[in-house]
């Protein structure tokens, strides 16, 4: 095939790497693509959500995808005896544990998950940080999570023995079971308070859908750069023609 004046003769070996690497960047585009509006619709069911008045959460909860993002406040008493450390949390660099405390809704015999927030891991990883939990009638306001499920987590090995717990992954129905309470199956991540001594950054997704959008981007436009590249590489000058023997 000519093409300014030379010929494209594709070789084994570009055209090996071209045909292994184009089809995993452009895969790799599209599941960015797909990832962005993953996030998006995420960040559009929550502005949706956030518009509607917040739950007591007391009645019992049979469809807990159906609340997610939804605003609750919730009116009881925590039970400091049975805390839960959730571990390996990192927030700004620093190793620490999410801090989640039961609490019995007013009047019912319902309990909710509160995730208290973040403090920080002490210097002994067997020293559980202090959490300050108050006795007594407390009002929670916050939005309502649903804990997913963690395939590589042993749902056994992921408790540790003894009060308070400490889990690698926050699993409801474990810790229903352990401390034998009612539990709706959400987890209310309470709003800022200041001086409540835990840090409350909670993240709806970790990125936002422009930085995936970026990044497919990026490997639509790899993927074109490998094209021209085995295009150039293959391009050959034409063999000058070979004199006639006298």
């Amino acid at each position: 095939m000519p093409l300014a004046g030379r010929q494209f003769r594709p070789t084994l070996v570009p055209t090996l790497v071209t045909l292994v690497l184009l089809p995993v960047m452009i895969s790799l585009g599209f599941w960015q693509l797909d990832r962005a509006d993953q996030k998006q619709a995420i960040l559009d069911e929550y502005r949706q959500r956030e518009q509607l008045p917040p739950l007591d959460l007391a009645a019992p909860v049979a469809e807990p995808e159906r609340i997610r993002y939804r605003r609750a406040r919730l009116v009881g008493e925590f039970d400091a005896s049975r805390i839960v450390f959730v571990d390996n949390k990192v927030v700004h660099g620093v190793v620490g544990f999410d801090v989640l405390v039961p609490l019995r809704v007013q009047d019912t015999a319902r309990w909710v998950v509160v995730n208290r927030g973040w403090v920080p891991g002490g210097t002994r990883r067997d020293i559980l940080p202090q959490a300050d939990i108050p006795a007594g009638e407390v009002v929670v306001t916050g939005l309502v999570s649903v804990p997913s499920d963690n395939p590589f987590v042993d749902a056994e090995l992921n408790w540790s023995e003894g009060w308070p717990a400490v889990v690698q992954w926050p699993d409801l129905e474990g810790f229903a079971r352990r401390a034998g309470l009612a539990l709706q199956p959400v987890v209310v991540l309470e709003d800022p308070v200041e001086g409540a001594g835990f840090v409350r950054e909670w993240a709806l997704v970790y990125a936002p859908p422009e930085k995936s959008l970026s990044y497919a981007v990026q490997w639509f436009a790899l993927s074109t750069a490998l094209l021209i590249i085995y295009v150039v590489v293959n391009l050959k000058k034409p063999s000058a023609p070979e004199r006639d023997s006298e």
